[in-house]
């Protein structure tokens, strides 16, 4: 695929400071208020849907146009560099917004950039105070994030309207390609919405573009996710693909979408320790044996306990919380109670906030080879699914076997020193998995997951 490189102008207003350390911005707006510190330039004149479909890593330019005329001499252009990748949840919005940290959901345009609007030339900054300058953003693509890095495909799963909400046109601008449920043909407004024409596929098709890293919509009720549907979203979450919700309404709904499953038991708020301790063993069993369970409702120090207790229940479960859902401070984090406990820790989030829990079987299937779970255009059925492993890497077993051979290679100091890390837990276990993968070679994914295997280890051998 060919990388793309984008260019629009924006320009000054009085009110811009550009003293934001961690974040910058440029938005269509022809006007920001004085407590706008991140924003660089006003009446950007970009194509919001052209740059929702950029990918990967990018490299943004700035130059201010006629520097001479501001009282800069020609040599001394004011230019600025700065390097980012683009989040995978990039909406089509009136606004860009690059952060510095980590941070995908939301508003965010672009996280890991490589300066906020502080660290840029106080003179630009000067010159973007007066109306009359003018910037030129250029954005380009550098390639993709590796897929074996924290940067999947995502899949979104929209609920459908018979009016489209303003969010769900913004996604759909974004996406690269569109799949539905049999029986769920899409309206006819959503043709001409998707930027990369709609068109009906087979969920293997849509697994396939997944982990190559692009952006698909599964146009679906939650009751075609339980019919069906919900098969593509349980493989993608087998596989850390990414996934988003929009218009699912109650918080529940969007996280048992999430989640593919079938909800067993809706459970009402509890913020007792003794009883939401026993709620969730309790559903712990249950959600081993295949019924979904969610708690809806927890505030920080009761999602901790929840956690805790299913930390410590003999047959292991699969957990995913979710804060916000669909709305600007969304935050969700899954995989064992432990690791999930692990990450909430190191989140900057308020105590009062309110959280749901799902729980479930561990996440070890593969798409059955006798489903059919999109429409076509026509209305005819696709082909059905192929079977796979969700365990298989990417590029199939060869890769596998070279990261089987990695760890085999590892001296028995390592080893040892791992696993007193392990047991000791003052190092989180995705921390060790960053470290381990950068030392070796691996990739993070799978350094995570050899690394909870040795913790399952060691704790059984106790």
């Amino acid at each position: 695929m060919a990388l793309s490189t984008l260019r629009f102008r924006c320009r000054g207003h009085h009110n811009l400071r550009l003293s934001h350390g961690k974040t910058l911005e440029f938005t269509q707006e022809t006007g920001v208020g004085p407590r706008a510190t991140c924003v660089v330039g006003v009446a950007a004149d970009f194509d919001a849907a052209e740059v929702a479909r950029l990918r990967g890593r990018i490299r943004v330019r700035l130059r201010l146009e006629g520097a001479e005329n501001l009282g800069e001499s020609p040599e001394s252009a004011l230019e600025a560099e700065l390097e980012a990748h683009v989040s995978p949840f990039v909406e089509a919005r009136d606004r860009l917004v690059l952060r510095c940290s980590d941070e995908l959901r939301g508003v965010t345009f672009a996280s890991g950039a490589s300066r906020g609007a502080a660290a840029l030339d106080r003179r630009l900054a000067l010159a973007m105070t007066r109306e009359e300058s003018r910037l030129v953003v250029e954005i380009q693509e550098l390639g993709p994030v590796p897929l074996t890095e924290e940067f999947p495909g995502t899949l979104w799963l929209l609920a459908p309207t018979p009016i489209p909400s303003p969010r769900a046109l913004r996604v759909l601008g974004a996406v690269d390609s569109v799949i539905w449920p049999r029986g769920g043909a899409p309206s006819p407004w959503r043709e001409g919405a998707v930027g990369g024409g709609a068109r009906g596929s087979d969920s293997r098709s849509a697994l396939e573009g997944l982990r190559r890293g692009e952006r698909w919509a599964l146009w679906a009720s939650p009751e075609q996710l339980g019919a069906g549907g919900g098969e593509l979203v349980r493989q993608a979450r087998a596989e850390g693909i990414y996934r988003a919700t929009v218009g699912f309404g109650s918080a529940a709904s969007s996280l048992l979408a999430l989640t593919g499953e079938v909800a067993g038991a809706l459970h009402a708020p509890i913020q007792d320790r003794a009883p939401l301790r026993e709620a969730s063993a309790r559903a712990a069993l249950r959600a081993a044996e295949g019924e979904a369970q969610v708690f809806q409702g927890l505030d920080r120090r009761s999602l901790r306990w929840c956690l805790e207790s299913l930390a410590s229940v003999p047959r292991g479960v699969e957990v995913l919380i979710q804060r916000d859902p669909e709305g600007p401070r969304e935050r969700l984090l899954g995989g064992e109670p432990k690791t999930v406990l692990e990450s909430l820790a190191e989140l900057r989030a308020e105590d009062s906030e309110s959280w749901g829990v799902a729980l479930m079987a561990p996440s070890s299937l593969t798409l059955s080879t006798d489903s059919t779970v999109a429409g076509s255009p026509d209305g005819k059925s696709l082909a059905p699914v192929s079977g796979f492993p969700a365990s298989e890497s990417r590029e199939g077993g060869a890769e596998s076997q070279k990261e089987d051979d990695a760890a085999a290679a590892l001296s028995p100091e390592e080893r040892a020193l791992l696993d007193a890390l392990l047991q000791a837990g003052a190092v989180p276990t995705k921390v060790l998995a960053k470290a381990l993968a950068a030392a070796r070679g691996w990739p993070r994914r799978r350094a995570y997951e050899w690394l909870l295997q040795r913790s399952r280890e060691g704790e059984e051998a106790e």
